[in-house]
């Protein structure tokens, strides 16, 4: 199994573990996800996870990883935000502070450590969607750099849409350097994160 798989089928069983009621299993497979792709940035830029309680370098668990990524100097500070929300401990309730979803936290963090390795916006989609078209259009009339790729022609792609959609092969998504992103945006939408006028 690649690593994008990998990480889709953790969010995939994250996603079922919640719909099943087991709140501390969805939680436990997100903080994987999230893991996965951290452990695999740290590793492109040849850093070992570090261990704050034991004051030492690990070869990395998915927690030590996040960790580290949560001081990663140069890391948006969305994506150390959403890395510390994923190594936070629950209450003696079980439960985290109010508004923090840690499934949500995963899709951010992973889509943004994708983004970091362009720099720029990823236009994900297909040749057949209108609503493609139109955002390549308006991307190309303002004259944004934007990294193109088709679903349909990049496997591996396809199935990073789908882990950032939920399980879900919309287009267009359009992924951000900070991690943000947009799923299915209007012309409207689109042009107002771009903060230029139709």
């Amino acid at each position: 199994m690649d690593f994008y798989a990998e990480i889709h089928a953790e969010l995939e069983r994250a996603e079922a573990a919640r719909a099943a009621g087991n709140e501390g299993r969805a939680r436990v497979c997100a903080r994987r996800a999230a893991g996965m792709a951290a452990r695999n940035f740290l590793t492109r830029h040849e850093v070992r996870p570090f261990n704050a309680a034991q004051g030492e370098t690990r070869s990395g668990s998915a927690y030590e990883a996040l960790q580290t990524l949560a001081t990663f100097p140069g890391l948006a500070p969305n994506l150390k935000q959403a890395a510390v929300h994923l190594t936070m401990r629950v209450s003696g309730e079980f439960h985290l502070p109010p508004g923090i979803d840690l499934i949500d936290e995963a899709h951010k963090l992973i889509g943004g450590l994708i983004m970091r390795e362009t720099d720029k916006i990823i236009l994900y989609g297909t040749t057949w969607c209108s609503r493609t078209r139109r955002c390549r259009l308006l991307l190309d009339r303002y004259g944004i750099p934007y990294q193109w790729v088709d679903i349909d022609q990049d496997e591996q792609a396809g199935k990073l849409v789908e882990s950032l959609n939920r399980g879900y092969r919309s287009v267009p998504t359009v992924v951000w350097p900070d991690g943000s992103k947009l799923t299915e945006p209007t012309e409207e939408e689109l042009a107002k994160k771009l903060g230029v006028s139709l």
